[in-house]
C-alpha cells in the first residue's frame, strides 16, 4: 500500500464555508490557480457522491481509505464518521480530489451508564470516559432509544483535552470484554512511572507491556494525546494496554486551515484552542452568533491562515446542537434557494446538512436532490432568524409508528387556552390529557423541552395528542458537554467494583 502521508502533508487545511444563504455561502478555499494542494481535511462525513466532508465534494476513485488503521473502501465510511481526508481542492473550494481517507474510532467498549442530560442528548460512560450523543449522531444496529448500559459499542466523533467525548457515529458491537480488544482515545491525566501506569480521565492503563508508536514511555506526560489498544484481564479492574499510539495533528504552518471540534481553554473574545492547536478569534466572521457566543464545550469549526502554530481565524462556524425535531411530508421544494417546506415552515438546507437513507431502499447517494414533494421525512433543525436550518434530514420509509407528525423542541407562548409555539408553528393543545397539560403550564417559567406527537392540520398549526415535558439541565443548553464542575447532569455513579 503507498504511503497514507505523502509530501503534501504538511497540516490540516480548509474544507468549508459558511452554512447560512448569506454572501458567505460559497466561500471555500481561497486559492489561485488551477489547484489548490490541501495538506489535510479533519471532519465529519456528511453524504456520499463520492463523499462530502464540511462541505467539498472530494473525489474517491483513486483514494486509498482506512478505517481504525485497516484497509477499507469508500462504502465502508458512513455519514457522522470523523475522517482526515488527504488530497487536493478546486479554486472554487467545492470540489476536490482525495487521496487518501482515514477514519478512526475514539472509543470500542462496553457502555457502563447512560443518562438523559437534555433535549435529545444523552451522556454515556465507557472505559472510565464520559460520551455525549445525539440523537441526530448516526446509529448501526442500534438507537438513541435503545442505548442502555451493557450493550458494546465503536464510537467516531471527537474528544476534548479533559476526556470528554462526543459521539457522531455509533454501532453496537458484540464485545467480549474479558477476552476481546479494546481501544479508547484521549488526553493523559496522570503517569506513573514506577508503577508503569498511566490514567485517561477515569480509566487506569497498564503500560508495562505495550508497544509504542509515534514515541517511547518516555514520552508520556500529562497532556498528552493517545489512543490505547488493550484487554481486561479476567478480574481486573484496569486496562492492559498491548498499543499505545501518540496521536498529533499539527496544524499546517502558512496554511489555509479548517479544524473542526471542540472548544477548550477558551479566553472569552480572543482565544481557544482545538484539538490542541491555539485559534485567536478576534477578527473571525462569526456564523450563528457572535465572539460573546463562543463557550467551553461548543463543537465550532474555524477557518483561516496558520502563523506560528496560531490558527488565525477568519470565519468561525457555531455547530448547532440544541437541535429541534420535526417529522412530516415535504410540502415544496425550491432548487435554487436549497430549501423545501415541512408542516408549512421553510428548512434550508447547508453545507453542513448531514443526508441519511434508512429506508429500505437505503439510498447511499441520498442527497438534497433525491428529496420528493410528497415524501415523508424526519429533520433535524435549529432556527436562524426565523429560518429553520437543517443539521441531518433522514428518510425513514414506510410506516413510523404512532401519529404521523412529531415535533421537538422548546414551547414558548404557553396559553392558558392550551395553546403554544415551537419555533413559528403553532400547538393546539386543547386535547391533551389533562396531566400532560399540567406538566407543560407547571413548567412555563422554567426552560423545558417536549416532544409533541399530533396531526399537522394546515396554516402552521398542528394538533396535539400527546406532549411529554422534561426541564432541561440546569446549565447554558448549548455547553452540553459541561454542566456545574465538568460533570454531565444526573450521572449516575459508576458500577460497583468500577476503577476510578
Amino acid at each position: 500500500m503507498k504511503s497514507l502521508f505523502r509530501s503534501c502533508v504538511v497540516g490540516v487545511l480548509l474544507l468549508s464555508g459558511c452554512e447560512s444563504a448569506t454572501k458567505n455561502e460559497n466561500a471555500g478555499i481561497e486559492g489561485t490557480g488551477d489547484r489548490v494542494t490541501l495538506a489535510s481535511a479533519y471532519g465529519t462525513v456528511s453524504g456520499f457522491g463520492s463523499i462530502y466532508v464540511n462541505g467539498v465534494h472530494f473525489d474517491t476513485d483513486t483514494a486509498e481509505v482506512e478505517i481504525s488503521g485497516e484497509s477499507a473502501t469508500e462504502a465502508a465510511l458512513a455519514v457522522g464518521m470523523v475522517v482526515q481526508v488527504i488530497g487536493e481542492v478546486g479554486p472554487d473550494g467545492k470540489t476536490g480530489i482525495a487521496q487518501s481517507i482515514q477514519a478512526e474510532r475514539v472509543l470500542l467498549g462496553i457502555v457502563e451508564s447512560v443518562a438523559d442530560v437534555g433535549r435529545g442528548r444523552k451522556a454515556l460512560r465507557v472505559l472510565g470516559q464520559t460520551v455525549y450523543i445525539n440523537e441526530d449522531a448516526t446509529f448501526v444496529g442500534t438507537s438513541f432509544e435503545d442505548i442502555a448500559a451493557g450493550i458494546g459499542l465503536s464510537v467516531s466523533g471527537f474528544v476534548t483535552d479533559n476526556g470528554l467525548i462526543t459521539g457522531t457515529y455509533v454501532a453496537q458491537q458484540v464485545i467480549d470484554v474479558t477476552a476481546d480488544v479494546l481501544q479508547v482515545e484521549g488526553y493523559i491525566s496522570s503517569v506513573d512511572e514506577a508503577a508503569q501506569m498511566l490514567v485517561l480521565n477515569e480509566l487506569s492503563v497498564h503500560i508495562s507491556t505495550a508497544d509504542f508508536i509515534r514515541g517511547t514511555a518516555a514520552d508520556l506526560a500529562a497532556g498528552k494525546r493517545v489512543r490505547v489498544v488493550g484487554t481486561v484481564p479476567a478480574g481486573a479492574q484496569t486496562l492492559q494496554a498491548i498499543r499505545v499510539e501518540f496521536v498529533s495533528r499539527p496544524a499546517g504552518e502558512s496554511r489555509y486551515t479548517s479544524l473542526e471540534g471542540v472548544v477548550r481553554d477558551l479566553v472569552p473574545g480572543t482565544s481557544f484552542t482545538l484539538h490542541g492547536t491555539p485559534v485567536t478569534l478576534q477578527n473571525a466572521e462569526i456564523e450563528h452568533g457572535v465572539a460573546e457566543n463562543i463557550l467551553a464545550g461548543m463543537q465550532v469549526v474555524a477557518f483561516g491562515p496558520v502563523d506560528q502554530g496560531v490558527l488565525q481565524a477568519e470565519r468561525i462556524h457555531i455547530k448547532p446542537l440544541n437541535t429541534s425535531r420535526f417529522r412530516g411530508v415535504i410540502n415544496d421544494i425550491d432548487v435554487e434557494s436549497r430549501s423545501f417546506e415541512l408542516l408549512d415552515a421553510t428548512f434550508q438546507v447547508t453545507k453542513f446538512t448531514q443526508f441519511k437513507d434508512d429506508s429500505p431502499s437505503m439510498e447511499r447517494y441520498f442527497n438534497f436532490d433525491s428529496l420528493r414533494t410528497g415524501e415523508e421525512i424526519e429533520v433535524f433543525a435549529v432556527s436562524v432568524d426565523g429560518v429553520w436550518h437543517v443539521t441531518r434530514i433522514m428518510r425513514r420509509g414506510g410506516p413510523m409508528g404512532g401519529p404521523p407528525d412529531l415535533l421537538r423542541g422548546q414551547p414558548t407562548q404557553v396559553e392558558d387556552g392550551q395553546g403554544f409555539y415551537i419555533g413559528t408553528i403553532y400547538v393546539d393543545g386543547s386535547e391533551l390529557p389533562e396531566h400532560e397539560w399540567t406538566a407543560l403550564r407547571d413548567h412555563q417559567d422554567v426552560e423545558t423541552e417536549v416532544d409533541v406527537e399530533g396531526f399537522y392540520t394546515g396554516g402552521g398549526q398542528f394538533r396535539a395528542i400527546h406532549v411529554h415535558v422534561r426541564p432541561s439541565p440546569p446549565c447554558d443548553p448549548r455547553v452540553f458537554f459541561e454542566c456545574g464542575e465538568g460533570k454531565p447532569r444526573d450521572m449516575p455513579p459508576p458500577p460497583p467494583g468500577a476503577d476510578r
